[in-house]
């Protein structure tokens, strides 16, 4: 993974057939926030994040089924043409059938470009859903169970937080993105304004929340240390230096 070439917005090879955009501010404000991210779970969304569904639907207990199970079984028959070309270059998921990958037994998207065979299997998944995570700061959360009664607990906990978060959804409508732009607007150490920002790759839009938080976090304990207020022998070093590689 080139994390340089990401932040000055080039697009991602997956493989020699398979190239996934990195997109603009801009694009995602000309689509809408909601088709955008929609589109980001589908390639993102693993068992743990889905417990009660699968549960309640098909009687699965996510432990028991792969991310590249799940993406086959529910997220890839939802993309559709738009959302392929949204993220791909040149390629539509609609036109995607199952195979069998011979070496490895194991199931596959396949299609033909060109007279080309592209085959889209859990390696290309897995380097995908990685990627968007990584430019979008997605953190993947996988939960595992001890034993029946907890995973009878986490599904039931599940289920409430989507009870509640369809809830949310029924009554208000929030843009997510508009409080990220807004604090860098406003914020001293950002130096570029909404028309700079429209044309920020993602990657390089969600690094910048986490680099300024990292500015001003350190620039607090380094006041805190020259004011005596803070014991210096106490602090990790490496919090005081601004300039150190954000964990994704």
């Amino acid at each position: 993974m080139n994390e340089l070439a990401l932040y000055f917005g080039d697009d991602y090879r997956v493989n020699e057939y398979i190239v996934l955009k990195n997109l603009k501010l801009d694009d995602i404000i000309r689509v809408g926030e909601d088709y955008y991210f929609s589109t980001i779970h589908l390639f993102t969304t693993i068992p743990s994040d889905i417990k009660s569904f699968l549960y309640d639907n098909f009687q699965i207990i996510w432990e028991d089924l792969s991310d590249y199970e799940c993406f086959l079984l529910l997220l890839y028959p939802q993309i559709t043409t738009e959302q392929s070309t949204l993220l791909f270059d040149n390629l539509d998921f609609t036109k995607f059938h199952m195979a069998f990958n011979q070496n490895t037994e194991e199931p596959c998207l396949v299609q033909k470009v060109n007279d080309q065979t592209i085959v889209f299997d859990s390696y290309a998944y897995e380097k995908i859903s990685t990627m968007l995570r990584t430019m979008h700061g997605l953190s993947k959360k996988v939960e595992r169970a001890g034993s029946k009664i907890v995973q009878k607990i986490l599904i039931d906990e599940d289920r409430k937080k989507v009870q509640r978060e369809q809830a949310q959804r029924s009554t208000e409508h929030n843009s997510s993105l508009l409080p990220l732009i807004s604090s860098l607007v406003n914020c001293s150490d950002f130096k570029y304004g909404l028309n700079e920002i429209r044309q920020m790759p993602i990657y390089a839009f969600m690094d910048s929340i986490s680099r300024i938080q990292i500015i001003r976090t350190t620039t607090a304990l380094l006041q805190g240390c020259y004011s005596g207020m803070i014991d210096m022998k106490k602090i990790n070093k490496n919090e005081l230096n601004f300039m150190r590689e954000i964990k994704k």
